[in-house]
């Protein structure tokens, strides 16, 4: 059985969330603002919905997030600065969605030493490793 709906903003009310996943339902609607108050977030899975939107600004404070999988949705917009933070970030998995902006140094930066699976394949990304990530990581 698959859940319907949307992610509700009111989920802020539980700070000490570590784990967050609702892939392969029929998620619609955008990534509340509030998700960023979610200090010890490490891992957060929303691939295969319908979610559409941008990734929040308030993600620049998840600084313990190892496993971020955006796939196979909607979302628009860029990445840029938004998980420089993320210092522990081991999986970005982003494909198939309609994200824009550059891939490089200040997207990649800060992760390379963790960085072990990338896809971001299938976006509207530009740069200098819109193609190659791992070469930029190795």
């Amino acid at each position: 059985m698959h859940s319907i709906g949307s992610i509700p903003s009111n989920l802020s009310s539980i700070p000490k969330i570590t784990t967050f996943s609702v892939s392969e339902n029929i998620i619609t609607g955008t990534i509340p603002d509030s998700t960023g108050d979610w200090s010890h977030l490490v891992l957060f899975n929303v691939s295969y919905n319908l979610m559409t939107g941008t990734v929040p600004t308030t993600w620049i404070q998840l600084e313990d997030l190892s496993f971020l999988d955006l796939s196979n949705n909607q979302f628009t917009g860029n990445l840029e600065g938004k998980l420089n933070n993320s210092m522990y970030l081991s999986s970005l998995l982003v494909q198939h969605n309609a994200f824009t902006g550059k891939i490089d140094d200040s997207l990649l930066s800060s992760q390379c030493e963790n960085l072990r699976a990338v896809d971001y394949s299938a976006n509207l990304f530009t740069g200098k490793y819109k193609n190659n990530v791992v070469a930029h990581c190795q």
